[in-house]
Order: C-alpha cells, then structure tokens, then sequence
C-alpha cells in the first residue's frame, strides 16, 4: 500500500452515532472523504438520530456506509456463526466453549461478526479508549488476526476519569495501538503516565474541529444588559455552579444580565435548585439539549461564553472544550479557566480570559475583567478567530490526522507481532 500517494480505507469505530456533543467526529470524517479517502463508521452504541449530524454533513453517511453493531445483533445469529466459523474457526471455538465476555455468548459473537467485517480496512481509528479497549479484546482471542494498523483518539475523560482504569485493559490497548492522538498536549502528558505505557508508543496531536464553514457571527446585544451562555452536558466538570455563584456575586455589584444554558445532564436539578437558593430565576434561562445548528445560533445572540471548566471528583477532565473554540470564531468574548487544556487555546486578555479553576472569586474577577475590556473587544475577537483558524478548522486537524495515518508506514518495522 502506497498511502502517501494515494487514498487510505479508513474504518471509524464508536460506541453511539451520531451523537449531539460529538459532532467533531462527523466533521473529520466528511473532510477525509471529501479529501479522496474511503470511510465508512462502526458503532458499537446507540442509533443516534442523522438530524444530530452538522448541517450538511449527512449526505457523507449513507446508510451503506455506516454500521450498527445493534442491527446485527437484531437478526440472523446462526448465520453469523457459520460466516465466523469459517473466517476465524479458533477463535470462534474459544469464544464459544469459554465464553470470556460478560455481554454473553449472543452479543459476543455478533459483536465479534462485526469487527471480522474491519479486515478489509488499511487502518482502525477507535474514536475512544473505551472503544479500543472492548474491541482489542476480541483480538487478544485470535479475532482481526491480521489487522495491525490501530489508532486511538484520546479525550478528557479517556485518561482522566478513574473509573476507566478498572474498565479498560491498558496492557491491552498500549500493546495493539500504534499511535495515540490526543485532542492536546495536556492529555498526551496524562497518557504517558498512565501504567503499562509504552515509551515506543506513538503519541501525535491532533486537535478536534469545528465547523467554520456554519458558524455565523455573534449579532450584538443591547449594550444595557449583558448576555452570557455557556454550552454543555450539565454535569461537575464543566463547572456551571461556579458560573451561577458568580454571576449572583455580579448581581450584588449592580449589573444586569441574562445567562443562558444550552444542555442536559444529570445535574439539571442540583442547578435549578442553586438558581432559586441564589435568587435567579428571572436571570438564568435552561433551554435542555439542542441541535448542533440552533446552539450555535442561540451562542450567536449572546456576548459573552462563560466556560468555567474544573477537575470533577471522579478526576475527569476536559480536553479542549470545542464550544470555546466556536465561541471565539463567532466573536464572542470567553470567560474560562486554566483547566487542563484550556490554557492552550485561551490567552489570558489576549484572546479570552483565564482564571483558575475552582474559584468562585477569581472567576468573578475574569468576568469583571472581560467586562471593563469592552472597548478592546474587537482586538480580542480578531486574535481569537485567528487561534482557531490557524488550528481548529476541519481543514488544519484532517492534515494533522493523515500526518498521523501516513506515519503508520514509518512505524512498519515496530508492528507487534501476534
């Protein structure tokens, strides 16, 4: 295979597509085939709804060309068997007298008759290390015999959340995955200190995108009250009780405003339960989940992004959180923290404002600080819509990613052999 001159067949693997909070994944997958390659998408999770998908994205996923594990899961099971049989007879046999999975033999075996169809692919891309994970198991049982070419996207909670250290087998997957992109150098640092790693693994970069090409501009606001959104699963890390108790320290000071939420989550009745204990009710407006279109639209109408990301307890992170980055190319102003990644895209008072994170009182101090720049506004928005041309747009990410999938060529005399 001659990659670097020519097109590479690339399978996409996920658990849950499409999903509203990953529509990165969408995008990279449409700029890979509109630059001449192959792609077709594995889920292992839910059937998602194709309106969830970027405006203009579905016609790059027809239905022959993405994958769910639950519709072969649904029908034909002796079938599946026999074709197993036939392919991988061994590790069928195994998967059958010893029936090592906890899903059981059924959902083993399907799911088994799914990742025998990734043969044909010049590369895997696992989209998440718990995705990686539960597939290279099967392979460990004698499966994808021949497939060598894995590559693992890393994100926040992938090497960040503690729970995943009792679920993924990183023996396992630092053993199988030839090169790991994490979404940012923070996480990259995180990954080579996870156990088991490997100093031969291959760690690249490759940032998340975001759609430049629908993003409007922000349309201004009534200068008498100030507009700030914030943009997520409502959930510890992304830190929406510290924007709620300083926004009502902001109140005290005198200033009006409106705060909008776009998103769900388990938390959504510990922070409706905050705004009436701090007195917001006319002042904070929770609008649930939205599709990707009308979020940006809803951001569009507002000033400021409030973005007050922190460590949860359970140790999960952020990497790069993608609404900071379609905050500053629309040309709102971001109030965000010195949490993991964040630093990387957001300089303090050149293009956002950074507090650290977990500080109510600082946080009250970055949004003060924004709100008295106003008359450099324009200067902070230019910088910040350049940051994220130069290395957020679909195009600048997909050249990083195929750097990555022509060094798999580089790497060839370090494949592990079975």
């Amino acid at each position: 295979m001659n990659w670097k001159s020519g097109p590479k067949k690339v399978a996409i693997v996920l658990s849950g597509f499409p999903v509203v909070s990953e529509t990165f994944i969408a995008l990279q997958v449409a700029q890979l085939i509109k630059a001449g390659h192959v792609i077709e998408v594995f889920n292992f999770g839910e059937i998602g709804d194709n309106s969830l998908l970027p405006e203009g994205l579905e016609k790059f996923f027809p239905d022959e060309s993405v994958h769910h594990v639950q519709r072969y899961l649904a029908t034909g099971s002796v079938r599946r068997l026999a074709s197993l049989f036939l392919t991988a007879p061994f590790p069928t046999l195994k998967l059958l007298i010893f029936n090592p999975f906890p899903e059981g033999r059924r959902q083993s075996i399907g799911r088994a008759y799914f990742l025998e169809k990734l043969k044909p692919f010049d590369i895997v891309h696992f989209q998440f290390v718990t995705v990686a994970g539960s597939c290279l198991r099967f392979k460990k049982l004698g499966f994808m015999r021949k497939q060598r070419n894995f590559v693992c996207s890393i994100r926040g909670f992938d090497v960040t959340a503690k729970k995943f250290d009792e679920i993924v087998d990183w023996r396992l997957v630092f053993k199988h995955v030839r090169v790991f992109t994490p979404v940012c150098d923070f996480l990259s640092e995180q990954l080579s200190k996870k156990r088991f790693f490997r100093r031969t693994a291959s760690i690249r970069k490759v940032a998340s995108p975001i759609n430049v090409e629908k993003i409007g501009q922000q349309r201004g606001c009534d200068s008498n009250v100030l507009t700030f959104v914030s943009v997520g699963r409502l959930v510890e890390k992304k830190g929406f009780d510290i924007a709620l108790a300083a926004l009502s320290l902001l109140r005290h000071q005198g200033t009006t405003f409106r705060y909008t939420i776009i998103g769900d989550g388990p938390l959504y009745g510990e922070l409706k339960e905050q705004v009436c204990r701090l007195g917001l009710e006319e002042e904070v407006i929770f609008t649930g989940s939205l599709p990707s279109a009308k979020t940006l639209e809803t951001m569009a109408e507002n000033a400021i992004l409030l973005a007050p990301a922190r460590t949860a307890e359970n140790g999960d992170c952020e990497g790069i959180p993608n609404v900071l980055k379609e905050a500053m190319y629309m040309g709102l102003q971001v109030v965000t923290t010195a949490h993991a990644g964040i630093p990387e895209l957001v300089r303090d008072e050149v293009n956002g404002y950074c507090a650290p994170e977990g500080d109510v009182e600082a946080y009250l101090e970055a949004i003060n600080a924004c709100v008295k720049n106003r008359r450099n506004w324009d200067t902070v928005r230019r910088s910040a819509m350049a940051t994220v041309v130069e290395g957020y747009s679909p195009e600048a990410t997909t050249d990083q990613l195929l750097a990555v999938f022509d060094s798999l060529e580089d790497l060839g005399a370090k494949i592990p052999q079975e």
